[in-house]
C-alpha cells in the first residue's frame, strides 16, 4: 500500500473517533460531507507536500563568486523538478554572458581578446574569447592545451599562431610562403608546391609542409590553383 494511503486511512479512524461524537444523531449527512470535505483538504495537503519543489527556472544561470549555477531537470522517486547544479571554477572565474555562466581558465580578463567571444592569437597559441576570458588554448610551438579542446598542430614544426580573414591558425613556418595565395574563394584552404615541397595553406601561410625527398612534388591545378599537392615519382 502507498504510504499515503495508508497515513490516509489511519488517519481518518483516528479523525472519526474524535469527531463523530461531537455531532448529534439527526445531523449525521451533514456531517459526512463536511468530514469528507475536511479529509479531502488535509489529505491534499498531506500529499503535495512529499513532492519536491523547483527552486529555479529552465535555463537559469549564474555565478555565486567562483561557482557557476545551471538550472537543470532532475527525478526523484517518479517526480520530476528544477534544481541548481554547480561547477566550480576554482581559482579561475566564474563569468556570464548571454549564453549562460561559463567557468574561464583565468581569474581576470584576457586584454587580447578585447571583451569579445571568438579565437585570437596570444604570443604562439590560439586562444579562445568567450565574454573577454579565456575559455580555452592551445600553443601552436609546444602543442600543449588547456580548456576543452585543441585546434592547433603539434610539434616543433608549429612554432606561430597567425590570424587573417581565414581565422586563427598555427603556421609552418612563421612566414608567408610565396607558392600559397593570400586569398582563395571563401577563403578556404588550399594546396601548393614550392620547390619540392607539398604545402598546405590557409591566408598565404604555409600551416603543413611535407618535403618530397627523392620524389616531385605535383598538384592537380594549374599554377596557384591547385586543391591537391602530393609527392610523386618524376
Amino acid at each position: 500500500m502507498h504510504p499515503v494511503s495508508r497515513i490516509t486511512r489511519v488517519f481518518t479512524r483516528k479523525l472519526r473517533t474524535v469527531v463523530v461524537p461531537a455531532y448529534p444523531r439527526g445531523v449525521s449527512q451533514f456531517h459526512d460531507r463536511a468530514f469528507r470535505v475536511v479529509l479531502t483538504a488535509l489529505v491534499s495537503a498531506l500529499g503535495s507536500g512529499c513532492a519536491k519543489s523547483s527552486d529555479c527556472e529552465q535555463g537559469q544561470s549564474r555565478c555565486d563568486g567562483h561557482v557557476a549555477m545551471f538550472c537543470a531537470l532532475r527525478g526523484d522517486d517518479g517526480d520530476t523538478y528544477l534544481a541548481w547544479n554547480e561547477e566550480d571554477c576554482g581559482a579561475a572565474a566564474c563569468a556570464i554572458d548571454d549564453g549562460g555562466a561559463f567557468c574561464a581558465l583565468d581569474s581576470a580578463p584576457e586584454p587580447d581578446c578585447d571583451g569579445g567571444t571568438g579565437e585570437v592569437c596570444v604570443g604562439a597559441a590560439i586562444t579562445q574569447c568567450r565574454a573577454g576570458y579565456t575559455t580555452w588554448t592551445s600553443d601552436c610551438a609546444t602543442g600543449a592545451s588547456s580548456g576543452s579542446f585543441s585546434l592547433a598542430f603539434t610539434g616543433p614544426e608549429t612554432p606561430g599562431c597567425i590570424s587573417g580573414d581565414a581565422g586563427v591558425f598555427c603556421v609552418q613556418p612563421f612566414a608567408r610562403d610565396p607558392a600559397c595565395p593570400r586569398a582563395t574563394p571563401d577563403n578556404e584552404p588550399n594546396a601548393a608546391c614550392s620547390g619540392n615541397d607539398a604545402l598546405q595553406c590557409a591566408y598565404g601561410f604555409a600551416v603543413k609542409r611535407t618535403s618530397c625527398n627523392d620524389l616531385s612534388c605535383q598538384c592537380n591545378g594549374i599554377g596557384q590553383n591547385c586543391t591537391v599537392a602530393s609527392c610523386v615519382a618524376p
